[in-house]
């Protein structure tokens, strides 16, 4: 079974198109061919890789994973409410499936049971390959088991395996707690037989009526009656000095005041010397206009401030002392006496003053202080620390009892979720084993030498070592000539993992044996190394004999070393536009480039040293001119070689004959040197009668000698010769040499 039609509408970057008005999006693949598609990144070919994979597979795994986003993502921006975006599949079996898009949900119509499970190994993209390439072994088996298309297994296996830590870590906690506070409990009881033991002592056998009758409540009480019983008696002494002080002060102030003149202009001198001061530039009087010596007027000042200084002094002493008074006095006497009131121990008259309340306090503090000792004494205290730790131990066997509860549940969801993880242990070696034995040994490593044919290391043997129970996965190699293996990941270059990686894929799929005989391919060139890029697509070609290959590049290169090794007949291709209406389409490709066109691309490559590269298109540029003047001298092709037509074909068909009949601007003299120039090049002698035209022409081959850089550069001088010979021919021209 093959894809013969594929029908997108509004999905990714193809825009929706009414069925009335326009068809949707087609591409025909006739008869089941191959089906290669170009276009430059951005452009959107991936949206065809990605629209197919959700048909086929219900989603796009690898862009769920990289976005971490739903189903969602597939459905472009530009569909109308009323819209129903799919996507249909037609086969070369008249068997068809659609899955759509509609009223928010996913529908799938698939009448004949077309899909199957194992479908998703189909599609071969890029990323999966690259994540292949790994150095730490954990790394290795996550991405081989993505590589087999295992990564909901893999995340489930990480979810449960998260899961089961967190039920062990939180019955742990659990667990750790219960026994600390066990150990508390037991610390506890040891200190209470101590404290029982002393109140014996203490109280003898009626120790427990005689600590009953502690009235606890009055021990912070009396603890307060301590603090402000002081602090009353501190700031009421240090008051009575302080007014002493002022008293004493105000006597020498008025005995002072009595010798000298009146003292009420004092501040008044005070404040003309202050203006003098910050007014050192005044000239006349602001008052009577009069003319001002300010220096002598400032002395003056002076002098008078000065005869004034010890009035001055005693002045601001008074003045510092009431701002130390005891402003909290009046508010430390009503609070003591309160608690004194609420404790009961003086009969206080509710009138007294300040002064009264001191000296009844200064009388009764020895009987106040025997009150707050008898109260605030060690026993009283340690029988309090008593019954808080009877509280604290109760309070903790209750915290124990619903700890214990909560451990029993955590046991209980512990041991179900270890119970489910052992089962899905067995599921998932069960699974692993299952895509390993579709992963055939030998097949890997036949598949892994196509694409890496070297002459002197050539792969004996590639085994795939793993330890499932340890998540251990490695790749063992052998080379022909060496009995014993190598670590894979240790010797191969990245190009050489991701060939393996490719190995892998396809022979998965070989073993798999699926019931739609195609292979989506997206990029592969990204992920091979271009050294590998011919035998890749010689691999291609012969695995295109059994499968349909669906295979979209951006490599313009790649595309047409592609396009120019299948037979015309077996494929077709496409590349991709964009227009504002449709979005994302795809038009016929046009396969064949100019001769001039190749040898440009010729030029380039053999700047960048990729000498093959620079062979290929020299190659593809003679061969599109001799074609094109074979077409218009034309030349007889017998039907049964068309397949297998080589140059040297198109020489016995005795073209030069034909050009010379033909174009009379020409002669044999000429025509037979510009055809000798090539001819008798090192470089064509291999491939003049040896290779078809289209096919085992352009690739590297065993029999074919190896060309140095100028050999190459000669090459393309020549062709380059040859073909401006025959464009002139074609023109008209005259391109006649005389003998």
């Amino acid at each position: 079974m093959r894809i013969k039609t594929i029908k997108i509408n509004g999905i990714r970057g193809f825009h929706y198109l009414d069925d009335s008005t326009t068809n949707p999006h087609i591409i025909k693949v006739n008869g089941g061919n191959h089906l290669f598609i170009y276009g430059e990144n951005g452009t959107g070919k991936s949206s065809l890789f990605d629209a197919m994979e959700w048909a086929i597979c219900g989603e796009v795994t690898n862009e769920i994973k990289k976005r971490n986003v739903d189903n969602s993502f597939i459905f472009n921006e530009f569909n109308k409410d009323t819209a129903s975006p799919y996507v249909e599949l037609v086969f070369d079996n008249s068997k068809s499936i659609i899955r759509k898009f509609s009223n928010n949900r996913i529908s799938l119509q698939d009448q004949h049971k077309v899909l199957t499970d194992d479908m998703e190994s189909l599609f071969i993209e890029t990323n999966r390959i690259e994540k292949f390439v790994a150095d730490k072994k954990d790394n290795l088996w996550k991405n081989f088991s993505e590589l087999l298309g295992l990564e909901e297994l893999l995340n489930f296996e990480r979810q449960l395996k998260k899961l089961k830590d967190k039920a062990a870590k939180e019955y742990s906690n659990i667990d750790h707690q219960y026994r600390s506070l066990n150990e508390e409990i037991k610390k506890l009881d040891d200190e209470l037989k101590g404290q029982i033991n002393r109140f014996q002592e203490i109280f003898g056998n009626g120790w427990v009526y005689q600590i009953s009758k502690i009235n606890f409540d009055n021990i912070s009480t009396y603890n307060t009656l301590s603090l402000k019983k002081n602090t009353f008696i501190e700031n009421y002494e240090t008051q009575i000095s302080i007014n002493s002080l002022i008293e004493k002060k105000q006597s020498e102030l008025l005995e002072i005041s009595k010798n000298t003149m009146d003292t009420k202009i004092i501040p008044l001198i005070n404040e003309a010397t202050f203006y003098f001061q910050s007014k050192n530039n005044l000239l006349k009087c602001p008052i009577c206009d009069n003319e001002i010596i300010f220096s002598e007027i400032s002395s003056k000042l002076k002098r008078l401030k000065e005869s004034f200084k010890a009035y001055n002094d005693i002045k601001l002493e008074i003045e510092g002392l009431e701002k130390s008074q005891i402003r909290t006095i009046e508010s430390d006497f009503n609070s003591l006496k309160n608690v004194i009131k609420q404790l009961d121990l003086l009969d206080i008259d509710p009138s007294i003053n300040v002064s009264k309340f001191y000296n009844l306090i200064k009388m009764k503090n020895d009987y106040l202080n025997e009150k707050i000792a008898q109260n605030t004494s060690s026993e009283i205290l340690n029988v309090k620390l008593y019954f808080e730790k009877i509280d604290e131990i109760e309070t903790k066997k209750l915290q124990l009892e619903k700890l214990q509860s909560e451990l029993n549940l955590k046991l209980v969801i512990r041991n179900d979720i270890t119970q489910v993880y052992n089962k899905y242990e067995i599921e998932y070696i069960s699974k692993i084993n299952y895509e390993l034995d579709n992963i055939s040994e030998e097949i890997v490593t036949k598949i892994y030498n196509q694409i890496n044919q070297t002459e002197n290391d050539n792969v004996d043997q590639i085994k795939i070592k793993t330890d499932i129970e340890n998540r251990a996965l490695e790749f063992i190699i052998k080379f022909e000539g060496s009995e014993s293996f190598s670590n894979a990941n240790k010797i191969l270059s990245t190009g050489h993992l991701r060939c393996l990686g490719f190995a892998l894929l396809l022979t998965r799929i070989i073993r798999k044996n699926s019931p739609l005989k195609t292979i989506l391919i997206d990029d592969p060139i990204y992920a091979i190394d271009h050294e590998h890029r011919y035998y890749l697509i010689k691999y291609l070609q012969s695995l295109g004999e059994t499968y349909q290959l669906v295979i979209l590049s951006s490599d313009r290169m790649f595309y047409e070393i592609l396009t120019n090794t299948f037979p015309k007949n077996t494929y077709e291709s496409y590349e991709v536009c964009l227009n504002q209406i449709e979005g994302i389409c795809y038009k016929y490709s046009n396969l064949h480039a100019s001769a001039s066109n190749f040898l440009t691309k010729a030029g380039k490559h053999l700047e960048q040293n990729d000498l093959r590269a620079a062979s290929l298109y020299a190659r593809l540029s003679f061969e599109r001119q001799l074609i094109e003047i074979a077409d218009n001298v034309q030349i007889n092709i017998p039907f049964k070689k068309r397949d297998s037509f080589s140059w040297g074909d198109l020489i016995n068909a005795d073209i030069k004959a034909a050009i010379v009949s033909k174009y009379h601007n020409t002669d044999e003299h000429t025509n037979d040197l510009e055809f000798e120039k090539v001819l008798k090049c090192r470089y064509f002698k291999s491939l003049i009668y040896g290779f078809p035209l289209n096919q085992e022409m352009h690739y590297p081959h065993s029999k074919r000698p190896f060309f140095t850089r100028d050999e190459i550069s000669e090459v393309i001088t020549t062709i380059g010769e040859f073909n401006m010979y025959i464009k002139k021919v074609m023109k008209g021209e005259d391109v006649k040499i005389l003998a």
